[in-house]
């Protein structure tokens, strides 16, 4: 909510909003909306996450999903792989690639919708988002691979 007040006071002209993640996104359609402005009226706002607040939420969000049960599971998988020993199988990147879903539902318009869904910068900025969300996976695998060896001995 913080963000988008610093943002609101800030004087700049926006017509979209996209949230590191849907509970603040929550928060930001709130302040907005206390504010005076119609979502998604006056402004779009896209979330993060695809949690299940997300789809109840008026409007209801429209939001990014990231298959995290997938990546949490393969995840497991390789730690314990590694726990054990095993070889790990050889397998090619492309197969492990997770990529966001953008869900449509109620709190962004047509305009927005299709200007998000076609524009590059914004395919960059989830491209990156995604990059930082393998490399934070990869760090937690990390962390429990370390984890589990200690608590093992």
């Amino acid at each position: 909510q913080s963000a988008a007040q610093n943002l609101l006071a800030s004087g700049q002209p926006f017509s979209a909003i996209f949230v590191y993640n849907d509970a603040m996104a929550i928060g930001a359609i709130s302040t907005l909306e206390d504010n005076g402005y119609k979502v998604p009226g006056d402004v779009s706002v896209i979330g993060f996450d695809d949690v299940l607040i997300a789809r109840y939420s008026r409007p209801k969000l429209t939001t990014l999903n990231y298959p995290i049960e997938k990546m949490a599971q393969h995840a497991a998988q390789l730690a314990l792989t590694h726990f054990k020993n095993e070889i790990v199988e050889s397998v090619s990147h492309s197969e492990h690639k997770y990529l966001p879903r953008l869900v449509k539902r109620e709190s962004t318009s047509i305009n927005e919708y299709q200007r998000v869904s076609t524009s590059i910068n914004e395919y960059q900025r989830v491209s990156k988002i995604a990059h930082n969300q393998k490399k934070l996976m990869s760090n937690t695998l990390k962390y429990y691979r370390i984890n589990l060896c200690i608590n093992y001995k």
